[in-house]
């Protein structure tokens, strides 16, 4: 029992400590702005600190694009998309203001190491309307 670790209350922080106080897994988030939706390019998000899983990824903008144009995320882990089939999240002009989209996670490519890159890749397909303003796309890594 010696070797075991155990929490105490610790009266003059008034709050508990030690192994009860420890979390197993923290959260790691990479952020990409885009302040005009109109220019398809790659943003870099950033690069894991540690192992972990990635938890989920979204897009969303402050205001949305309009008519029939098209604006899609990719996320990437090491140049390879981390989305099933490497389908992109889409904003659409159906797509309300400051309402994300998540994307769909592959399982076979949710697995991130220490030092793997995060992007994101953005393609935007003008036809009739405007792109969209102050996009932010965001990725989740669960540590471990």
């Amino acid at each position: 029992m010696s070797d075991q670790l155990v929490g105490y209350w610790n009266a003059s922080n008034a709050q508990f400590e030690g192994p009860a106080n420890t979390p197993s897994a923290s959260v790691e988030t990479f952020v990409g702005f885009q302040a005009t939706g109109a220019s398809a390019t790659n943003f870099p998000l950033g690069i894991a600190s540690r192992a972990g899983l990635l938890k989920d990824v979204r897009v969303a903008a402050i205001t949305p694009l309009t008519g029939n144009d098209i604006y899609t995320v990719d996320i990437k882990k090491n140049g390879v998309s981390v989305l099933v089939g490497g389908t992109p999240i889409s904003l659409l002009s159906s797509t309300a203001a400051r309402i994300s989209v998540v994307g769909s996670l592959d399982p076979t490519k949710t697995a991130i190491a220490d030092g793997d890159f995060l992007e994101a890749a953005i393609t935007f397909t003008h036809n009739t309307g405007t792109g969209p303003l102050n996009v932010v796309f965001q990725a989740q890594l669960l540590q471990n």
